[in-house]
């Protein structure tokens, strides 16, 4: 595994920012949102009214939302809560909503449940409305059916939870949005294509590239300071050990960045323990690892010289 100081530098700033990477849609405006375009705009017009006069007998909102792609990280559970609590679906009094949600590009889906329908939505229910009856119709290519016959057996399961007429989304938020509509011809095979629309873009490979040239002028003019070789920081493993010999570290510090947790916390010592050699404090050491772009070349260009290591040697 190759392990290199802009490599450690740059996850560190993605880490830093990785809350900030995440993506909580827009409430719809609709029961049935095809982001995707899996199905005819006829079926998701079809499938929204049936939600909607759904939630008019029973108060119950029934939500499906196919999204081209997770524009997360995070853990699919984890990330579906946080959309779906921020949507608030459901009724204020009651939390009686259910999300069905379809993430293409990754080929997952989640059934979320309000807690006001857990007993009659179990989790072992929800299981078994995904697994053995979506995810079949689902892998033949039958997506369509697929969402149909999951519609009918989360309305199934869920009827008579709750009586009363709830007022549509519609009605609570104005006119609902169209969704987009299908390609004319969308094969199964290049389903996963389409969805790949909202890959990152040429901006993001320009601030990429030009992130990546700074941070690697930055340490080579840090390593030139500290009265090293300025190449050593573009060799990997060998320009963390530089680094642990300018701070006063022992080279097998690069052990503990292959340990998950324990390899953060060695980062933020290292980023301190390398300002402080060079007559910077704590707060500067916190900012080598939270706004990289920022410190680094205040550090590799600044007036900042290399005062030794900050940590002495054990004798």
């Amino acid at each position: 595994m190759k392990t290199s100081l802009l490599t450690v530098t740059f996850v560190a700033v993605l880490s830093s920012l990785s809350s900030a990477a995440e993506v909580i849609p827009l409430k719809p405006d609709r029961y049935f949102n095809d982001y995707a375009g899996v199905v005819s705009k006829e079926a998701a017009d079809r499938f929204n009214e049936q939600l909607a006069q759904f939630e008019r007998e029973t108060s119950d909102q029934v939500v499906v939302a196919v999204f081209p792609k997770m524009q997360s990280d995070s853990d699919i559970a984890d990330y579906t809560q946080r959309v779906a609590q921020a949507w608030g679906i459901g009724q204020k009094e009651r939390p009686n909503g259910v999300v069905l949600f379809l993430f293409m590009q990754e080929r997952q889906m989640f059934l979320w449940v309000g807690y006001g329908l857990e007993g009659a939505l179990s989790d072992a229910t929800a299981f078994d409305i995904t697994e053995y009856h979506i995810k079949p119709l689902f892998q033949n290519g039958n997506y369509q059916g697929g969402l149909a016959t999951g519609i009918d057996l989360i309305c199934k399961a869920i009827r008579g939870e709750h009586t009363g007429s709830g007022k549509p989304l519609a009605d609570q938020r104005g006119n609902a949005r169209t969704p987009p509509e299908r390609p004319k011809s969308m094969p199964e095979d290049k389903l996963i294509e389409y969805s790949q629309g909202k890959a990152p873009g040429p901006l993001f490979w320009i601030f990429y590239l030009a992130f990546t040239i700074l941070i690697i002028a930055c340490w080579w003019k840090i390593f030139t300071k500290a009265g090293q070789p300025g190449w050593a920081a573009i060799i990997p493993i060998y320009n963390f050990i530089v680094w642990c010999n300018i701070v006063g570290r022992p080279w097998w510090w690069i052990l503990l960045l292959l340990i998950p947790f324990v390899n953060f916390i060695i980062l933020i010592i290292l980023m301190i323990d390398l300002a402080k050699s060079f007559g910077k404090g704590v707060g500067f050491g916190i900012g080598l690892l939270l706004v990289a772009v920022i410190f680094f070349p205040i550090l590799g260009f600044g007036s900042a010289t290399y005062q030794g290591p900050s940590v002495a040697p054990k004798v």
